[in-house]
């Protein structure tokens, strides 16, 4: 339910969905793997519609929803 209600928040501002696989450095999570989800439109990373400051805080956040099951 949290991956619908995150996609249905940037489904407005995004065209492509790409899914990139990862792994924690360092922490308690280390060494662990993950997918994260990030929004793209036209080929670059989506922005939010009030974007324009500058700033991390323009780009839509990607869908992450690490735990510490493997």
């Amino acid at each position: 339910s949290h991956l619908l209600e995150w996609m249905n928040r940037v489904k407005d501002t995004t065209d492509e969905f790409r899914v990139c696989l990862g792994m924690y450095p360092d922490g308690e999570q280390a060494g662990r793997l993950t997918a994260i989800i990030w929004p793209y439109k036209n080929g670059q990373p989506a922005k939010k519609p009030t974007a324009g400051k500058g700033g991390d805080d323009d780009f839509e956040d990607p869908f992450n929803e690490g735990s510490l099951t493997p």
